[in-house]
């Protein structure tokens, strides 16, 4: 059965936290406040905030390779997530996160969580930090069949080598495997502002306001070899991972990264999938798949072999999207992801039903299986979202003192 395949595979996880954020973005979350005071550091005096914000800037110093732009590899892992590395606090901790166009709330395992899943993660501790503030709101983020509780932090957060003071939450207490089981030791939302469940400014939105990119862009290239770094861009694009034009489409929604979608074909043949006035299409690198309404996604796939050997992809046709009178298409081997089994490598589709409904549905909703074939480029300066054709092979980067991913 569909279930069962979906338990053995050793990406199954994964693809179920992706989910998880996704209907959490759309549709389930919502978050319960409280203020409390915490009492494990006194709040920093005018002094002590003084001697931060030097430490920032002699740390900062000559780091970046170009001014005004971000930029950390990402880890391509097992074609399903991929993972940058940013680093807490004074003396810096690391964490494994993954940069969610689809939320806007940033979020890391507590060191106060005392459950098993917490532990299989790296957790941040902030007794440890000399440059921790704390904030005194606690919350519960209810989502689907569970919760998780936490309460609001501010440290230093480091992104590719350039700092700056963040506020986050620590998550202390989680009901739900399938968040524990998958891979990030937190999220970096990049959504705007509105979705942030405590007001919270999401990491671009206040390294914007503090004048540390050049542009109010950012981009993400996503690679389809396991083996093989990926980037995400703050502040800017990188020729060497596109080729030709940047096809601009205006956004429809100022919360979700969201754009219509006038069809999809296959081969050339137009399904009719759409109203006249588009389908609403999310554009979200926190889903590894590319998901839509049962009633469309099941019209698309009727002439797909739905489980099929790797060799026999050559018998599967191309898929078109059609977004703002531009086509996007993506071959068979950029639609479907391939594992090891015991009985060889093994391909499945890229596509999953998810039914949400109104206001949020129905959506579409064009995840990593998308994002690796073309480069996207989300532009909070003139609310669009840019797609290019990812190069194959990109060039070289110099890092020039940027934290190396690995």
């Amino acid at each position: 059965s569909t279930q069962s395949t979906w338990e053995k595979n050793p990406w199954a996880a994964m693809i179920r936290f992706a989910i998880f954020l996704l209907l959490c973005s759309l549709l389930l979350c919502s978050a319960v406040t409280t203020h409390i005071q915490l009492h494990h550091k006194q709040t920093l005096s005018r002094d002590d905030a003084a001697k931060i914000v030097e430490h920032i800037r002699a740390t900062q110093a000559g780091v970046a390779a170009r001014p005004g732009v971000i930029e950390d590899d990402l880890i391509n892992f097992k074609d399903t997530q991929f993972y940058g590395k940013v680093k807490l606090g004074n003396p810096p901790q690391d964490f494994m996160v993954i940069f969610d166009t689809g939320s806007a709330d940033m979020w890391f395992y507590s060191a106060l969580c005392l459950q098993p899943g917490c532990h299989q993660h790296s957790q941040y501790n902030h007794d440890h930090s000399t440059t921790y503030r704390p904030d005194g709101r606690a919350l519960m983020i209810k989502y689907g069949s569970g919760n998780i509780n936490g309460f609001v932090s501010q440290d230093i957060v480091a992104v590719g080598g350039v700092q700056l003071m963040q506020n986050f939450i620590e998550v202390t207490d989680v009901n739900g495997k399938a968040i524990t089981k998958a891979k990030p030791d937190g999220i970096v939302g990049l959504a705007f502002p509105n979705l942030s469940i405590e007001n919270i400014a999401p990491l671009f939105d206040n390294a914007m306001s503090k004048g540390l990119v050049h542009e109010p862009v950012f981009s993400f290239h996503l690679t389809n070899d396991v083996g093989q770094h990926g980037s995400i861009m703050l502040g800017g694009t990188d020729e060497r991972f596109y080729e030709g034009p940047i096809h601009w489409i205006p956004l429809t929604s100022e919360s979700y990264w969201e754009i219509r979608m006038h069809d999809i074909s296959v081969n050339g043949v137009k399904l009719n999938l759409c109203p006249p006035d588009g389908c609403k299409v999310a554009v979200d690198t926190g889903t590894s798949l590319i998901t839509g309404p049962s009633a469309g996604l099941n019209q698309l796939l009727n002439s797909f072999n739905l489980d099929a050997t790797c060799d026999e992809l050559t018998r599967f046709p191309n898929v078109t999207f059609h977004i703002n009178n531009e086509q996007f298409t993506l071959a068979p081997d950029q639609y479907t992801i391939s594992y090891d089994t015991s009985n060889g490598e093994h391909c499945v589709m890229g596509f999953m039903p998810l039914d949400v409904p109104p206001p949020r549905g129905p959506i579409w909703v064009l995840g990593d299986v998308f994002m690796r074939a073309y480069y996207s480029v989300f532009d909070r300066g003139q609310n669009r979202v840019g797609f290019a054709k990812s190069r194959g092979t990109p060039l070289p980067i110099a890092h020039s003192g940027q934290l190396m991913m690995g």
